[in-house]
């Protein structure tokens, strides 16, 4: 070779180099050529986790990658900025499909991605069930079932070993208005309408058979009790909160319904109450708010400096622990109340709402559409309107929901980017629904059959 290619060679080979350098450096900052819009961007990403395992996942109908087998994840880089139609897929499992954005420099985070089978099963518990109310955490299950053409019987049910105990015989003449569950899913309390009066009897459905309450009920007859609110303390269970209407107003008081002690008044003058982990709120007829711990002796403290406009003909609701709502039934208004005294409105239209796992998220239904608030970003977004009135939410967990519409049983997918999956379980006839997170199947009434799901969780 002549000194003269040599040469060459070398200018040739000095030139590349210099011409790939700041393509390379380039390149391994994540930026990337965009010929759409003939522009030099950095490019996103989307990172995605399901289950099953080894699911198959494709950007704009093309196959990219499957998801991990040890932790159920992929994540899928150098996108340029845009728009995606993203599937996740596997074999006998209904597809999961959804259109996510991906923005520069950015990771966009779908962690709770769950596909359902295409065949979801039911089979037949009973078939002479009147109601049932599961527990707070889904382990326990009580009953009204019909024994004959004039008894009713009282159940409590155990779905992970199938042990059922009779708790109570009555005629069909005595209407069961309602069971309240205990927080801790330890006890009951049945609200009987019987000879034009009502009573409370209230069961420990997880005692020794030495303890009060279990094998005979306990009574709130010695409270002397008519169309009362009634709910269980939080902090313990043997405790009732009451409300008592006396000479024009209404009175929170505390009792213990087996030692029958004279019972505590908590508060004065209320129109709503609600009790969460250890404390007591209360909603005053002077529109303050107020909060206690019911295991200590402190004072109540008001949340709210500025009085809140309240209208004794309306109904409130309050739900607390974390942050505190305040729900105007009348005019369906639904509010935040921070501790540091500020009341902010959250919603309006409000029909009803509940409250997820995690408290992070407030699902609203408003007439035939249902939505949900992020409570951290306070930001309201509506994911479906249906052709009837969303009925029976039941939380899978803090990303599905259960829910009914007209009577058609579905999983409705919860999370931020709208266009949520939903997932069509059949019809049934009035049906009604409970989740077990231990089985992780779907309990649902319908008429007077109670029916089982498969395991819906991989």
């Amino acid at each position: 070779m002549t000194k003269r290619q040599r040469t060459f060679l070398f200018l040739a080979a000095t030139v590349l180099f210099l011409l790939a350098t700041p393509a390379v450096i380039l390149y391994s900052q994540g930026l990337r050529i965009d010929w759409k819009n003939r522009t030099l961007t950095h490019t996103g990403g989307i990172f995605l986790k399901a289950v099953p395992s080894r699911a198959t996942i494709s950007l704009d109908g093309s196959f990219v990658k499957r998801t991990d087998f040890f932790f159920d994840s992929a994540l899928l880089t150098n996108l340029l900025p845009g728009n995606y139609d993203v599937v996740v897929e596997k074999e006998g499992y209904i597809p999961w499909k959804k259109t996510l954005p991906v923005q520069k420099a950015q990771v966009t985070e779908e962690k709770h991605v769950i596909l359902f089978s295409q065949d979801i099963s039911f089979q037949t518990l009973f078939s002479n069930v009147l109601n049932f109310w599961p527990s707070p955490d889904g382990s326990l299950f009580v009953f009204q079932k019909k024994l004959d053409s004039r008894t009713w019987q009282l159940t409590s049910w155990n779905p992970q070993d199938g042990r059922e105990i009779v708790l109570w015989e009555a005629p069909l003449s005595n209407q069961v208005e309602d069971i309240i569950w205990s927080p801790d899913s330890n006890a009951i309390a049945l609200r009987l309408a019987a000879l034009e009066r009502e009573r409370y009897l209230l069961w420990n459905l997880k005692g020794q058979t030495q303890d009060a309450c279990v094998l005979t009920p306990c009574s709130l007859d010695f409270l002397g009790l008519s169309s009362n609110e009634v709910a269980f303390s939080s902090e313990n269970s043997q405790h009732v909160l009451f409300t008592v209407f006396q000479v024009g107003s209404v009175s929170l008081k505390r009792a213990n319904y087996v030692t029958k002690a004279i019972p505590e008044t908590l508060a004065k003058d209320i129109l709503a109450f609600s009790s969460e982990g250890r404390n007591v709120w209360w909603l005053d007829e002077k529109g303050i708010l107020w909060e206690k711990n019911l295991a200590s002796q402190d004072v109540p403290v008001s949340l709210n400096k500025e009085p809140y406009l309240v209208r004794p003909e309306t109904k409130y609701t309050i739900s607390g622990n974390g942050s505190i709502l305040l729900f105007q039934e009348t005019n369906g208004e639904l509010f935040e109340v921070q501790r540091q005294g500020e009341i902010t409105k959250l919603s309006t239209e409000v029909t009803s709402f509940l409250r997820s796992p995690d408290k992070q998220k407030v699902v609203l239904v408003k007439g035939n559409q249902l939505a949900v608030l992020f409570l951290d970003k306070k930001k309201e977004l509506v994911l479906e309107t249906f052709a009837k009135t969303p009925k029976n939410l039941v939380w899978l967990n803090s990303n599905y929901l259960f829910a009914t519409i007209n009577e058609k049983a579905v999983i409705i997918e919860i999370d931020e980017f709208g266009m949520p999956n939903i997932v069509d379980l059949g019809t049934f006839k009035k049906p009604k629904l409970g989740w077990n997170s231990q089985t992780q199947s779907l309990f649902l009434q319908s008429e007077t059959t109670f029916l089982s799901s498969e395991k819906l969780l991989p």
